[in-house]
């Protein structure tokens, strides 16, 4: 058996059908690290604005969210993106 071949089909191959497989998969919409930076992003963005009136509204005084924050969750959902490997269904 030739060399050349022997490493194609049993060091080279199996590594491609792996990754392979690996996209071929799909995942829940719930398991996705861009859709839930995505989400908290949003409930943060909707407190902040109802956050003066609940407050009034409470009579008590409820801490604001620092934009920061913002940063942070976007960067978890570009690292998310990048590292995904799978599809969602």
């Amino acid at each position: 058996m030739n060399i050349k071949k022997w490493i194609f089909e049993n060091i080279v191959l199996p590594k491609i059908t792996k990754e392979v497989k690996k996209f071929m998969e799909n995942k829940k919409w719930y398991e996705s690290k861009t859709i839930w930076s995505g989400i908290i992003s949003i409930v943060i963005a909707i407190y902040n604005t109802v956050q003066p009136l609940l407050s009034q509204f409470f009579g008590i005084n409820l801490p604001v969210i620092p934009d920061w924050i913002y940063t942070v969750l976007g960067s978890l959902g570009i690292y998310g993106r990048i590292t995904a490997n799978k599809e969602i269904k």
